[in-house]
């Protein structure tokens, strides 16, 4: 499945994707860090939806101290601006992936579509973290839900 993320285009393989949603009102989650941008409900289960721009660019370091989004005077309005769009669902798609049975949303600018993968013509048909590659005539980077959402679970479940 290919999407975007700015200029960007990444794959994930459809077997790590539960579904795309279209953006919801998210509820905040009070001293989360930067890159969690709320919870969602979805037909009754409660999802954390992840900010991907935000995960790509390593903002994934463990905050000692509130995040700037919920710091007040030390805020960064632009950033604060992004955050803001997304959470109000302009111009983004939410992916659900599956991460060890469990669902996490993170938002993505375009959904471009599913685009199959052949041996023959692709070489190899894996996506794999971080590999750049031609898909579909795109360069492309591959994601893999696993190795991106790990060290964002288990930062998570540190803090409990």
């Amino acid at each position: 499945m290919l999407v975007t993320v700015g200029a960007q285009t990444y794959a994930w393989s459809v077997g790590e994707v539960r579904e795309v949603l279209r953006p919801q009102p998210l509820t905040a989650v009070p001293r989360a860090p930067a890159f969690v941008l709320g919870l969602m409900n979805v037909r009754g289960l409660v999802v954390t939806v992840l900010d991907l721009p935000a995960l790509l660019a390593g903002e994934t370091q463990h905050h000692s101290s509130a995040p700037p989004a919920i710091q007040g005077d030390d805020a960064d309005p632009t950033r604060d601006a992004v955050i803001a769009n997304r959470r109000a669902g302009l111009g983004a798609s939410v992916v659900l992936l599956e991460h060890r049975g469990r669902a996490v949303g993170v938002t993505v600018d375009a959904v471009l579509g599913v685009v199959p993968l052949d041996e023959a013509r692709d070489g190899d048909p894996m996506v794999r973290h971080g590999t750049p590659r031609q898909i579909a005539g795109r360069d492309v980077i591959g994601l893999e839900a696993d190795r991106l959402l790990a060290p964002v679970m288990l930062m998570a479940e540190e803090e409990r």
